[in-house]
Parts: structure tokens; C-alpha cells; sequence
């Protein structure tokens, strides 16, 4: 009796083990690199180049380039703060975009791409999209 009792908590914390592990998010390959991201929402393109702690987005749509600080604070989460833009174009937003940080969320991954969901310190709107890796090769638009 104490046999199968032992054998099934075993079995019960290696199912465990395994379940979480099949679960974990793997982000790390997402830190460094350059990546691909067409808005769905309004058809933007454009490339993002990462290296440490510094991002710069290159749109490709407006012909601008956003330079930001990138903080990791989990494996999966990441905080980008506005540092310079390329464009001269000035809107409303650009205070918010100063002063506040962008908190992402990467939601889902896997080998070709992530699913994030990012959020601006005191707003409540929340928006979501999908990061590829950028491979040369392909065309604009197909990743």
C-alpha cells in the first residue's frame, strides 16, 4: 500500500514538473535579434532591431524611426521608454509618449513569432499584436 502510495506522488509531481515546464514561455531569443511586426489593425510595417537596451523601430509605412530604452523586468515582460524619433511630425500623444512607459507582456511564443500584449503606465487601453523574426529573404509582408 505504501508502494503505490509513494508511486502515485510521484507520479503526481513529475506530471506536475513536466506540465509547467510544457507551459513556460521561452523568451529569451526575443531579447536580441531584429523582428518583423505588420499591424493588422492599420497596416503598418515595420522592423524592430534590439541589442541589450536599446530598441529602434524603423517604420516602414510613415518612414520613421523610434529609438527606445528596452528594461526586462521578467523573462516574458519588458518596459520601452521613448528616447528619440526620426520624424518631425508632432502629435497630441507625444506627451504621453515622453513621459510614460510601455509595458509589454509576451502572451504566447513559440519558434517563429510572439504574441504580446502592451499597456501605457496609467491608461487603461491595452493593445495586442504579433512580433516575428525577421528573415531577410522574405518579402515584405510574409514572414
Amino acid at each position: 500500500m505504501i508502494r503505490v502510495v509513494f508511486f502515485g506522488l510521484s507520479v503526481l509531481i513529475i506530471s506536475s514538473c513536466v506540465s509547467t515546464k510544457r507551459n513556460s514561455l521561452r523568451c529569451e531569443k526575443f531579447k536580441n535579434g531584429t523582428f518583423a511586426i505588420k499591424s493588422l489593425d492599420n497596416g503598418t510595417y515595420s522592423i524592430i532591431k534590439r541589442l541589450d537596451s536599446v530598441q529602434v523601430e524603423i517604420n516602414y509605412t510613415a518612414n520613421d524611426t523610434t529609438i527606445s530604452s528596452i528594461v526586462w523586468d521578467t523573462q516574458c515582460s519588458y518596459c520601452l521608454r521613448y528616447l528619440s524619433q526620426s520624424s518631425e511630425v508632432k502629435d497630441d500623444l507625444d506627451y504621453l509618449i515622453d513621459s510614460k512607459w510601455l509595458n509589454v507582456q509576451i502572451i504566447k511564443a513559440n519558434r517563429k513569432y510572439y504574441i504580446f500584449e502592451a499597456s501605457m503606465n496609467g491608461l487603461k487601453v491595452k493593445y495586442i499584436d504579433t512580433v516575428f523574426i525577421y528573415k531577410k529573404k522574405h518579402a515584405l509582408g510574409s514572414y
